[in-house]
């Protein structure tokens, strides 16, 4: 059986293994090592030490899952919110809001009611059913566009709990993670951008 000398990685005494081994445990100070070979020499390296590097490269590869989980996130939010976003008469798109909703059936409403009101007085059919047809659509659209801009609400609500459920996993992390997550918390969310903006 042929023998090669090698030093240990950790205390540096010298080794003498089978040139077949892969493991060996130092005589000396009882330290697990492994055998790597190249083709112009042979080192030990201590398990333990890479059993760390194993785990630090497992905490890096998921901390970089959790990061490409919250930008998916953030994608598919901006997808879906285009789902819930309302036009108004000048062809500008913004998001619902239930006040809004409200605001525009109760306005409608009220000039049906002026011009049932001026029919009634003497204005003839036509104002009344003009009036009626207003109330009738006032009554829809109110109701409608309050339904959506609940239903936008709930989805926003869900997007943050999420959001705060994947940056409180890197919370849990090394410094590498701690140091993504203080980035994540300053890049403002899409509604957050949104906010800003008309605030501008």
């Amino acid at each position: 059986m042929n023998l090669e000398t090698l030093t240990c990685n950790s205390c540096g005494a010298p080794l003498e293994v089978p040139e077949s081994a892969n493991f060996v445990t130092c005589n000396h100070c009882s330290t697990r090592l492994a055998i790597r070979r190249t083709d112009s020499t042979s080192f030990t390296e201590e398990l333990e030490q890479l059993s760390g590097q194993t785990e630090e490269l497992a905490e890096q590869v998921r901390v970089l899952t959790r990061q490409n989980q919250v930008t998916e996130l953030d994608r598919n939010w901006d997808r879906q919110k285009e789902r819930y976003m309302v036009t108004n008469k000048h062809g500008v798109k913004r998001l619902p809001t239930e006040t809004g909703a409200l605001f525009g059936g109760i306005v409608g409403g009220v000039i049906g009611i002026v011009a049932v009101g001026f029919g009634a007085s003497g204005g003839g059919a036509g104002p009344v059913v003009v009036g009626l047809a207003m109330i009738v659509f006032a009554l829809f659209a109110g109701f409608s566009g309050y339904a959506k801009a609940r239903n936008y609400r709930s989805a926003q609500r869900r997007y943050r709990r999420r959001r705060t459920e994947l940056a409180s996993g890197l919370a849990d992390s090394g410094t590498s993670s701690q140091e993504y997550l203080r980035t994540l918390s300053d890049v403002p969310t899409p509604d957050e951008y949104l906010r800003d903006l008309e605030i501008e």
